[in-house]
């Protein structure tokens, strides 16, 4: 998921040019910040409360970006990657591209992916 620290450092400056409603308060809470419940997971899509999951909180594109997700993948041995989200065109791409870029396999579900317009879906 997309969210940014409470005190939007991680925000670059032309990002916050471009996407000018991150970190204003919403109808549940601040866009995009990390913490706000707005931007936590539906409870359907819950990870499991033993710790066997994590949650990756990017402040960008890619889960890669800024984050520490090839760390975790590379320690628990995980060399393929099951791809889904949202803004396909975007996120999706940019995730596998940055993944394979780091030696990766991606698969991409078609059916768990989505765009605000199909033509780019």
């Amino acid at each position: 998921r997309e969210g940014h620290r409470p005190n939007l450092m991680d925000l670059t400056p032309l990002k916050g040019e471009h996407c000018n409603g991150i970190g204003k308060e919403g109808l549940h809470g601040r866009l995009m910040v990390r913490s706000e419940w707005g931007n936590d997971i539906v409870p359907e899509l819950m990870p499991a409360t033993d710790g066997s999951e994590c949650v990756i909180d990017k402040p960008g594109k890619s889960a890669f970006f800024q984050t520490d997700l090839e760390f975790i993948l590379r320690n628990t041995n995980i060399d393929t990657l099951i791809v889904c989200g949202v803004t396909t065109e975007i996120c999706v791409h940019s995730t596998v591209r940055d993944a394979t870029d780091r030696g990766f396999k991606c698969i991409v579900l078609d059916d768990c992916t989505a765009s605000y317009f199909d033509e780019f879906h």
